[in-house]
Formats: C-alpha cells, sequence, structure tokens
C-alpha cells in the first residue's frame, strides 16, 4: 500500500517521465517541456505502447496502453501516472 510519505511527487512524477524519453528514446532534453505533446516528439501508436511500458516499469502502475494517446502531454501523463500512484 502506498502511505503519502512514500507517493512520488508530481514533479518527480514528471522528471522520471522526461527521463525516460531522454534515455529510452532518445529525443533531446531541450525539446521536452511539461507540456510537449508526445505527437510533436514524432510517437506513432507503436511508440506510444513502448511508453506505456516504459511508464509502467519506473512506476508498477497498471494502465491500457491506449490511455496515453499522441496528444497527451508529460504533464497529462504524470496526472494518470499521479492517480494510479495514488490508489
Amino acid at each position: 500500500m502506498t502511505t503519502p510519505a512514500t507517493r512520488p511527487s508530481m514533479g518527480s512524477i514528471r522528471e522520471q517521465i522526461v527521463h525516460a524519453l531522454v534515455e529510452e528514446f532518445w529525443i533531446p532534453p531541450d525539446r521536452i517541456t511539461v507540456d510537449t505533446r508526445f505527437v510533436d516528439l514524432g510517437f506513432d501508436s507503436l511508440g506510444l505502447v513502448e511508453l506505456a511500458i516504459a511508464i509502467r516499469k519506473r512506476f508498477g502502475v497498471m494502465f491500457r496502453e491506449s490511455e496515453i494517446t499522441r496528444s497527451m502531454t508529460v504533464n497529462s501523463t504524470a496526472e494518470l501516472v499521479a492517480s494510479r500512484v495514488a490508489r
């Protein structure tokens, strides 16, 4: 069970998503902001599935790959992850 003391902050979640984009997808960090949409980073449907898997591995949260869409941003994805971590 996740307690408030062990839940990552929104800032930490956003930071880890950015790290995943940089480390696993080789996207230059200067192209990524919290408002950057995945479509603007060149993600297609397969890339989104891979991103969902990377996020699931980093945070241990379960969600369908289809929940992450090309129009989502780093921030909206962090909010999705935070909502699952909080459960």
